[in-house]
């Protein structure tokens, strides 16, 4: 009985530091900049980054610096704003979306070339290199990307826009195996 309520404290005190560091966290991260997140997740809406991304995929980034644009390097899957020039066509989730002059897409791509004050990127599954794109339009590096990812945000009805739900749902998953485990070791 001793060892299953030890599991039960450390069990609570997981669970209140998760839920501590999912408030706490985006709070700190965002005091230097509250319209850019420092950490920041989003859903993959085309296929123009495949087999590397799919759609559906959750890809984790993190805000640049002027500094960390300086040190990219042809490989790096790059967030950056896409300036609409034409009317076009976006396919979003296999719906096309009309897309207007003016307009600003984020697109996430892969830097093909670098240069002083500009980038060339390119979608992994497009024929063509996009236009350059200058350093003051990117935004955040990719730093890895959970497949599939958009169904943990349907099963669990957490936004896919607030990467720390994902920190606090996963710290739940292990604190309950942990219980699940400590509860079966008490058994034998």
């Amino acid at each position: 009985m001793k060892a299953l309520k030890r599991t039960l404290i450390i069990f609570g005190i997981i669970l209140f530091v998760a839920q501590f560091m999912a408030v706490l966290i985006p709070v700190a991260c965002n005091v230097v900049n509250a319209e850019e997140p420092f950490l920041n997740d989003s859903t993959v809406v085309s296929a123009s980054m495949a087999p590397t991304l799919q759609q559906g995929d959750v890809e984790w980034q993190i805000r640049l610096s002027e500094e960390d644009k300086d040190n990219l390097q042809v490989g790096d899957v790059i967030v950056f704003n896409y300036h609409v020039t034409r009317p076009m066509r976006a396919i979003r989730y296999e719906e096309t979306v009309d897309v207007k002059p003016g307009d600003i897409l984020h697109v996430s791509h892969r830097i093909i070339e670098v240069h002083d004050d500009y980038v060339v990127t390119k979608g992994d599954n497009n024929p063509n290199a996009d236009p350059p794109v200058l350093k003051e339009d990117i935004l955040r590096k990719a730093l890895f990307h959970v497949p599939y990812g958009r169904i943990l945000t349907a099963v669990t009805g957490i936004s896919s826009n607030n990467a720390f739900s994902y920190i606090t749902v996963f710290i739940i998953f292990v604190a309950l195996a942990f219980v699940v485990s400590g509860i079966m070791i008490h058994e034998r």
